[in-house]
């Protein structure tokens, strides 16, 4: 149990740390000259919302074997 407690807290602290490195290089990179509705982005690069897309299935596939693996380890 304790194993599987770490793995999955190193996992999630890469996650967010890499999530805390974007959101402060792209606050930084665009950091007057982004309106202050964001959403006006979407609209002019559709990448974004394509990309959002493998991103999501990539995060509830590993979700869901984590889940998996703390389910069936017992």
């Amino acid at each position: 149990m304790a194993q599987i407690t770490f793995t999955l807290s190193a996992a999630y602290a890469v996650v967010v740390l890499s999530y805390w490195q974007f959101a402060f290089t792209g606050y930084w990179d665009f950091w007057f000259t982004s309106p202050a509705f964001s959403f006006v982005f979407l609209t002019v690069a559709q990448w974004t919302i394509l990309m959002g897309n493998p991103f999501a299935v990539t995060q509830i596939s590993g979700c869901f074997q984590a889940y998996l693996t703390y389910a069936y380890s017992e």
